[in-house]
């Protein structure tokens, strides 16, 4: 492995989760547009949460590297947000983005990353929901041996994240 990256099952344990948020955002309206790694905060609980999607909401054209080129262009669609997920998918396995190492993805790995990264956004994979099946579907042996982290709950803030329990280990009141 390259340094850095993740084994499969911790890259599923991260990347469900984002999936379920980025699959639940279009029902509010929302395509979050501007996924990226430092939008993903891993809280002290353990639970995996997608972070500014407020921010995102706002953005118009731009991106970063891990922008789908119609981010680029202005005109996000949901699919735009399973572009970004598997740039980071990729990441993480690979310890690098698509074209900086010399990782190389084999089996089913190698195709919901060619589904996921398609430049052509008529041909990617559409929705989040049609991502997180592909994550159930890789091979049985890769599949973790206990559940995925649970559902994950939206919040715009980050005060969540650097709450401090009290002594009983419990969050003090407003401190979500």
């Amino acid at each position: 492995k390259a340094k850095g990256s993740l084994s499969l099952r911790q890259a599923r344990d991260v990347l469900v989760p984002v999936c379920r948020a980025l699959e639940h955002a279009p029902r509010r309206g929302v395509i979050h547009g501007g996924l990226s790694p430092d939008r993903i905060m891993l809280t002290r609980q353990g639970y995996v949460k997608v972070m500014d999607f407020v921010l995102a909401r706002t953005m118009t054209g731009g991106g970063s590297e891990y922008s789908a080129p119609e981010i680029k262009r202005g005109a996000p669609t949901p699919a735009s947000d399973v572009y970004a997920a598997g740039m980071i998918l990729h990441e993480m396995l690979a310890g690098s983005l698509p074209g900086e190492g010399s990782w190389e993805p084999a089996g089913p790995v190698a195709a919901l990353l060619e589904k996921s990264l398609d430049l052509d956004v008529r041909t990617r994979l559409s929705s989040a929901r049609e991502m997180l099946e592909e994550l159930r579907h890789l091979p049985a042996e890769t599949m973790p041996p206990r559940a995925l982290t649970p559902k994950p709950t939206f919040t715009d803030h980050e005060e969540l994240l650097t709450a401090e329990p009290n002594e009983e280990g419990l969050l003090a009141a407003g401190d979500t």
